[in-house]
């Protein structure tokens, strides 16, 4: 069940509904799961199979919004799984939305991976096929070396070596990894809102007061959005320190671009 604890979303990222956005709101869960290529193996693999129940019973069933999406990311080795939600319903805010991810997660999830109503071998078969495909275009082909280039890390042949894991997956792993990393002790979850945020319970009200303040307000924000990725990184021994420190400076940049931007286009 849902709750307002620390616990389940330990760092919230809030930020207001734009003019133009009009009646839309938005929420991405993403929940790290870890490193090494076993890991990342396992929430391709988990991604895979959570995409198109993901789809059905928020876009089909629940009729929630036209952005529903499931997907494994990965950034400096960190490997997650990215949940996200896109809605102009009325009745549906970013607690809402909220709400209804974390339920798919606890609820529909668990019972796709536990009466098998999914088959896990075809997924996984599926995943590693797609990794060993020929690239269909030369930028395809570099983009792919470009990736180690960029890490400096020039393992040429790690897609199939991922394949290879990947084919190594069981049910029992995936149920294991489940259990663990997305609703388990080892979950590490981010969350995103955009909306007004009148009804939230994620957020304490000096933030909800901040950020239906003019744009004279944001340094306001940035702060306390800083006090509380800094409780992020005392728990998470994930997070990359490098790129902690770029995201914070980002922020404390922004309102200088902005100011930049605005005076350019005067």
């Amino acid at each position: 069940p849902m709750t307002n604890d620390d616990t389940l979303f330990p760092i919230v990222l809030a930020t207001p509904i734009s003019a133009d956005a009009g009646k839309n709101k938005a929420v991405l869960v993403s929940l790290q799961t870890g490193t090494g290529e076993k890991i990342k193996a396992l929430t391709m693999a988990l991604a895979s199979i959570a995409d198109p129940l993901f789809y059905e019973s928020l876009r089909t069933e629940q009729q929630l919004g036209y952005v529903i999406q499931c997907s494994a990311r990965s950034r400096e080795a960190v490997h997650s799984i990215v949940f996200l939600v896109q809605s102009n319903r009325p009745d549906a805010d970013a607690e809402f939305l909220t709400q209804r991810i974390e339920n798919f997660l606890s609820q529909t999830l668990a019972q796709a991976l536990v009466n098998q109503q999914t088959n896990v071998q075809s997924y996984i078969d599926g995943l590693a096929a797609n990794l060993l495909q020929k690239p269909q275009s030369f930028g395809e082909d570099v983009a792919r070396d470009w990736e180690e280039v960029v890490a400096e890390t020039y393992f040429w042949l790690r897609r199939q070596s991922l394949a290879q894991a990947i084919r190594k997956i069981t049910l029992s792993d995936l149920e294991n990894f489940y259990r663990n990393s997305i609703i388990g002790p080892t979950r590490r979850p981010l969350l995103i809102q955009v909306d007004d945020f009148s009804s939230s319970s994620f957020l304490p009200d000096d933030f909800k007061q901040a950020a239906l303040q003019p744009a004279s307000a944001q340094p306001r924000k940035r702060l306390l959005l800083r006090r509380q990725m800094n409780k992020l990184t005392q728990k998470s021994d994930l997070l990359p320190t490098s790129s902690y420190s770029a995201f914070i400076e980002s922020l404390e940049l922004a309102p200088t671009i902005v100011e930049a931007e605005e005076r350019r286009a005067k």
